[in-house]
């Protein structure tokens, strides 16, 4: 169950974002760089409110991928995508509805697994939003 989380590093680069629609079910303690402070614990959302200066969010992938959708209108699609003849690999696509931001096939990386490509277009989202911000 642990892998549908967001790791410890993007839930640090989402902090600023609020995912207030969206029930937590995990997060994070901000301690210094302790292993503790990197693994991933359950919590009650009442609890997270009371402990919130000392944890972060950690949503899940889905959640995190809709949140972009629903209050960013940022949307993320993985792919498979044949490069080199016969090698398969994944990418992914960001389109930005209002402002038609297309990150497509020719403006990414390629990656070995779908992990790899979700992480990346997250980031890529981030960063588009920070960009964006005055």
């Amino acid at each position: 169950m642990k892998n549908q989380f967001v790791p410890y590093e993007i839930a640090i680069a989402l902090k600023e974002f609020r995912f207030d629609d969206f029930k937590m079910f995990g997060w994070y303690v901000m301690e210094d760089d302790s292993e503790f402070g990197k693994s991933l614990h359950t919590i009650d959302d009442r609890l997270f409110r009371f402990l919130a200066g000392y944890c972060v969010k950690a949503p899940l992938w889905q959640q995190v991928i809709d949140y972009f959708r629903t209050k960013h209108n940022i949307v993320i699609e993985l792919t498979r995508f044949e490069h080199r003849d016969t090698i398969v690999e994944w990418v992914y696509i960001i389109e930005k509805w209002d402002d038609n931001i297309i990150t497509d096939y020719y403006d990414c990386e390629h990656f070995d697994t779908y992990e790899e490509a979700r992480e990346a277009a997250i980031l890529k989202a981030v960063e588009i939003i920070k960009n964006k911000k005055p």
